[in-house]
């Protein structure tokens, strides 16, 4: 049983896994960024986030992390790390970022 906000989830657990491979992906500008990346944004050449197929059953999009010498394809092996996300109003929000693994 979970619990959230005072109220209780039911259901089972799915493991999320850390391998899976890339069903699509997009690229947002620069200038497309949300607020909290408009200062990594230009210096990246946009914020590239992608939609994984997990080898555990699930699907996720999840910000990619070291693709500036890889280019993104479908199928592409990927892991999930845990990166920093953002900075923003003094926090520092960590979460799963996707890296391609290299063979």
């Amino acid at each position: 049983m979970l619990f959230r906000s005072g109220s209780v989830v039911t259901g089972s657990l799915v493991e999320m896994g850390t391998v899976g491979t890339i069903h699509s992906w997009t690229t947002l500008s620069a200038a497309g960024a949300p607020s909290e990346f408009a200062l990594r944004a230009p210096l990246l050449g946009g914020i590239t986030s992608a939609l994984v197929d997990l080898h555990s059953g699930p699907r996720g999009v999840f910000l990619m992390v070291d693709d500036e010498d890889c280019p993104l394809d479908f199928g592409i092996k990927v892991e999930l790390v845990v990166r920093r996300i953002y900075a923003q109003e003094g926090f520092i929000r960590y979460g799963r970022k996707a890296r391609v693994v290299q063979s």
